[in-house]
């Protein structure tokens, strides 16, 4: 969902759809400014509270409770809320993150599950930007997130992905893969030794051996230019059925 006064009536009208589904909804919500620039210097001067009360009054009037991704991988660099583009430094996210939850929490949004979701790599890979520098606190955060995609960039095995934030924070709070998938079949970085099949059942076996992770989004989706990540994309059924093995255990829910 995008930064701008009113988002809130376009998740509505995906609320209409899914609610009588008994399907529950995860809000991923970019601030991206309209003219570009410094989100999270925005957020801070107060210039952006129209946006914030608009949408934390309308998801309090909604009432059910909602997960919330705010400003996702804020240790890569392709966003205009990264550490990356903002300073070089974690510290504006983190008071912009703790800003718009008190102002949820003034207007009564408390229905907003709070989901804290870096990626599993920081980009850059420098001390100032690690994934842990960016978390805003126990008080602020009611789920722990990562975000990871496998063999277009290199294998990426999903339980060392996955460990990034299960290892720091997986005894205090519930965890989930906010975005994942792995690439086509010929879109394989040079050097994988992985197939998507195979990287699909590491990615259940590593879920399962963590009992603390209690959802995932698969991403599928094809992104023309870069990889087609949908479940289905290669030409042999072997992801597909490693998919349907791994969602078919008694420990997913169904509708």
């Amino acid at each position: 969902m995008g930064w701008y006064s009113g988002a809130w009536d376009n998740v509505a009208k995906q609320l209409n759809v899914w609610d009588p589904m008994g399907i529950k909804a995860m809000v991923t919500w970019e601030p991206n400014l309209k003219n570009g620039g410094d989100p999270l210097a925005a957020i801070l001067s107060g210039s952006q509270d129209a946006i914030i009360n608009d949408f934390a009054t309308k998801a309090k009037a909604y009432g059910k409770p909602f997960f919330l991704r705010f400003a996702h991988e804020m240790n890569g660099n392709w966003y205009d809320w990264s550490g990356a583009l903002t300073g070089n430094s974690s510290v504006k996210y983190v008071a912009a993150w703790q800003y718009i939850w008190n102002k949820f929490q003034a207007i009564g949004a408390t229905n907003a599950i709070w989901v804290w979701c870096p990626n599993a790599d920081s980009v850059p890979a420098e001390s100032w930007n690690a994934l842990s520098s960016y978390y805003p606190g126990d008080a602020y955060v009611d789920w722990v997130g990562v975000d990871f995609y496998g063999l277009k960039w290199g294998d990426n095995p999903p339980d060392a992905a996955l460990d990034r934030v299960y290892v720091p924070y997986g005894v205090q709070k519930p965890i989930m893969i906010g975005e994942t998938a792995a690439a086509d079949c010929s879109n394989y970085a040079a050097g994988t030794t992985m197939t998507k099949a195979q990287w699909t059942t590491a990615l259940f076996n590593a879920m399962a051996a963590r009992p603390n992770v209690h959802a995932f989004f698969w991403f599928n989706q094809n992104n023309g230019g870069e990889a087609d990540w949908r479940i289905t994309s290669c030409p042999t059924p072997a992801a597909r059925d490693a998919y349907r093995a791994g969602v078919g255990n008694t420990r997913y829910l169904t509708r």
